[in-house]
C-alpha cells in the first residue's frame, strides 16, 4: 500500500475508515467532492447577497457534511462556523468567516485535485 493517498488537510485514515478501507471509493468521493463543491463559496455568497439565508445555510450544511465524510477537518470546522452564523443571523463576522472558509476550500480543492492526478498517473504506469 505504498500508493496510499496523502493530502494535506485531509485525514485519509479516518476517511478510509468511513468507506471500509476502500481507497478506490474514497478517490471517487474526493473526485466528486471537487466536481460538485469547488464553487460552493460563490454559491453561498450569491445566496447571502440575495438575502437567501435558507439556501446559504443549506449549502454550508451540505459542505460541512461532505467535508466531515472525507476527513477534511479544518474545512468542516469553517463550514460549521459559517452554518452557525447563518442560522443565528449574525452578520458582522459573516464576511470574514466566509472568506476564511473560501480560502481553505480553494486550497484544499487544489491539493485534492493534484493528489488525485498524481495517484492516477502512478497507477496507470503499473
Amino acid at each position: 500500500m505504498g500508493n496510499t493517498l496523502q493530502i494535506e488537510g485531509i485525514d485519509i485514515k479516518s476517511a478510509l475508515g468511513r468507506v471500509a478501507g476502500n481507497e478506490k471509493l474514497l478517490r471517487k468521493l474526493l473526485g466528486r467532492f471537487v466536481e460538485t463543491q469547488s464553487d460552493v463559496a460563490e454559491r453561498i455568497k450569491t445566496a447571502m447577497d440575495n438575502n437567501d439565508t435558507e439556501t446559504a445555510t443549506r449549502e454550508a450544511h451540505t459542505i460541512k457534511g461532505l467535508a466531515g465524510s472525507i476527513g477534511a477537518d479544518l474545512l468542516f470546522l469553517y463550514a460549521e462556523n459559517l452554518e452557525t452564523l447563518l442560522k443565528k443571523g449574525v452578520s458582522d463576522t459573516l464576511d470574514t468567516t466566509l472568506e476564511t472558509f473560501a480560502s481553505e476550500l480553494s486550497s484544499l480543492m487544489k491539493r485534492v485535485s493534484f493528489a488525485l492526478e498524481q495517484s492516477e498517473n502512478s497507477t496507470s504506469m503499473c
